[in-house]
């Protein structure tokens, strides 16, 4: 599969390189796009994410039908006057914020101009028809809102993909701390199973070893990780 909506820090270009799951049951605690369960379409799913937007969103793609996306309109001047579920207009949000953490209202200047690629770039046909074909493949999967403390003690691939150490002040809410990133840590080391946290190459509360080089709009920067079996 290919992303439901984009989202800051997504993992799906370079989600291959993470490998396929361990286990035939993923946990993703820090939800966000999810895109390392969209990528390798595991047998089980279980989501975790304390932003409500986000969990609205997952919600109602889970359970959404196909012909629900594609009444959903293309020109509007707000997704305050789409006549949808809140989780809808969320990940239409999303599609407006590119690469953002939290969807937005009003399509940007540059909307119109990328609707027309067919590349999904944008909110556009071409975006609206790829959910739409895609959702049989989730129906499976459940989200529930929370943050990582809440996650069962299962044995599991467990994808870890917190806010930055050094880019957290971008994502919507409180930001992780010393010592809530010392709790992470604790908790990462104690999960049943096989782990993997991704981190940027400069973080330091796990051992981080130097993973991938992704090149973003402004700067290429250098993915971390750390990985563990329990």
């Amino acid at each position: 599969m290919k992303p439901f909506f984009p989202f800051f820090g997504s993992k799906w270009r370079i989600a291959k390189r993470y490998g396929a799951p361990r286990y035939p049951g993923v946990i993703e605690p820090f939800a966000g796009s999810a895109s390392y369960s969209v990528y390798w379409e595991p047998q089980h799913v279980l989501l975790y994410d304390r932003d409500p937007t986000i969990v609205a969103a997952w919600n109602w793609l889970i359970h959404a039908d196909p012909n629900e996306v594609r009444r959903l309109p293309i020109e509007f001047d707000t997704v305050d006057n789409i006549e949808a579920p809140a989780g809808a207009r969320a990940v239409v949000g999303f599609w407006l914020n590119k690469g953002g953490t939290y969807p937005t209202k009003r399509p940007g200047k540059w909307t119109q101009f990328y609707r027309s690629s067919q590349q999904c770039r944008v909110w556009s046909e071409s975006a609206r028809e790829r959910i739409a074909s895609q959702l049989t493949k989730i129906r499976h999967w459940q989200v529930i809102e929370g943050d990582y403390t809440v996650a069962p003690d299962w044995q599991a691939h467990w994808f870890v993909d917190p806010p930055y150490q050094r880019a957290g002040h971008k994502y919507k809410g409180k930001t992780p701390g010393p010592a809530e990133y010392a709790a992470i840590a604790e908790w990462c080391r104690n999960r049943p199973g096989f782990v993997q946290v991704c981190e940027n190459d400069d973080a330091t509360w796990l051992p981080f070893k130097p993973f991938v080089s992704v090149r973003g709009m402004k700067k290429t920067s250098m993915e971390a990780l750390c990985e563990f079996t329990n």
